[in-house]
């Protein structure tokens, strides 16, 4: 799906499931300003987007309101923020799993 601020996302799925998979490593310095849509990587194809919003916290030491996020009509995933931050240098993972 694509990559930005040093974070890479991909996506499979089956007949039932959608898995989008994400992991790299933060580039320091980054802002991210809370509440925006932060940084965005491709569209996901419109079979595969999820029927409700996501919003998924991202394990993170340097901020504890970093997440990914989705709106089904933008077809967009992006990171962002709750809170106004600056990124620190992290490598981060995670899943996100929902039903087609």
């Amino acid at each position: 799906m694509g990559s930005a601020i040093g974070i890479n996302f991909y996506y499979r799925y089956n007949a039932q499931l959608v898995e989008i998979r994400y992991d790299g490593t933060l580039e320091k310095g980054r802002g991210i300003t809370g509440q925006s849509i932060g940084y965005t990587f491709g569209k996901i194809p419109p079979a595969y987007k999820p029927k409700y919003n996501i919003m998924h916290s991202i394990p993170s030491t340097s901020s504890k309101s970093l997440m990914v996020r989705l709106y089904p009509g933008t077809e967009q995933y992006s990171v962002t923020s709750q809170d106004t931050i600056t990124t620190q240098t992290e490598y981060v993972c995670g899943c996100i799993v929902y039903g087609r």
